[in-house]
């Protein structure tokens, strides 16, 4: 049996290895969503659990050696501020769980307080679903190495950014674009040519299941990427 579903429907007893079972704490429907497609794409990953907010006092547990959990830092603020408490706690119900705190604009001493804690990874902003799980399987493979992996922050890079898995270069090509100039013009503000402009429009329209420049642009204003 893979999956043995909890009162949320989720499935957080996962005995297989090749499982990755993840729980979310944050109260962003779009940043759920971007896991959700993460789990749709890539079949080793189920989201197990999802709250907006991680309680300290009774953290949920995840019966996996792969398990995952991502910490939303502008929706956790109060555990946040009590690093050591909070790790103690995941450990103590999920102790080989490798833990993620994303939407992260903590200083350098703060992320350096963070890591001494035992967070593995720290992210700065919303990243796409391919960076995502590239960051879960080396924080897997590096067998539970803390404060080791994490991954730069993404300058246009925003929730619904996440929800259509736009690279960094996408968005800002969506930006330049907004503004109606020709590809050709495009390529000259952001050092491009023409062709590969064409090529980066082919996988935005891809992404966004949109056919003209402007249906792109206006699903980018809906969700906040431009």
């Amino acid at each position: 049996m893979k999956h043995v579903f909890n009162t949320h429907g989720y499935a957080n007893n996962c005995p297989d290895e090749k499982i990755i079972p993840i729980a979310l704490y944050c109260d962003h429907s779009l940043c759920k969503e971007g896991v959700l497609t993460l789990c749709r794409q890539r079949k080793e990953f189920h989201l197990a659990h999802h709250t907006a907010a991680l309680d300290l006092a009774n953290p949920t547990s995840l019966n996996s050696a792969n398990a995952i959990i991502m910490i939303c830092a502008s929706c956790n603020s109060v555990a946040l501020s009590m690093p050591n408490q909070m790790m103690e706690s995941i450990r103590t119900r999920t102790p080989h769980a490798r833990v993620i705190v994303f939407n992260n604009l903590a200083n350098q001493r703060q992320k350096l307080i963070l890591k001494q804690a035992g967070v593995h990874g720290i992210v700065e902003n919303h990243v796409g679903v391919k960076s995502l799980a590239g960051m879960i399987v080396n924080l897997i493979k590096k067998s539970g190495s803390r404060g080791e992996v994490t991954v730069a922050s993404l300058e246009e890079a925003n929730p619904g950014a996440m929800l259509f898995d736009l690279s960094k270069k996408e968005v800002q090509i969506l930006r330049v674009m907004s503004s109606g100039i020709s590809n050709h013009e495009i390529g000259k503000q952001l050092l491009l040519t023409e062709t590969t402009v064409k090529s980066y429009l082919h996988r935005i329209f891809n992404k966004m299941d949109a056919k003209t420049r402007t249906q792109a642009v206006m699903k980018a204003m809906k969700h906040s990427i431009i």
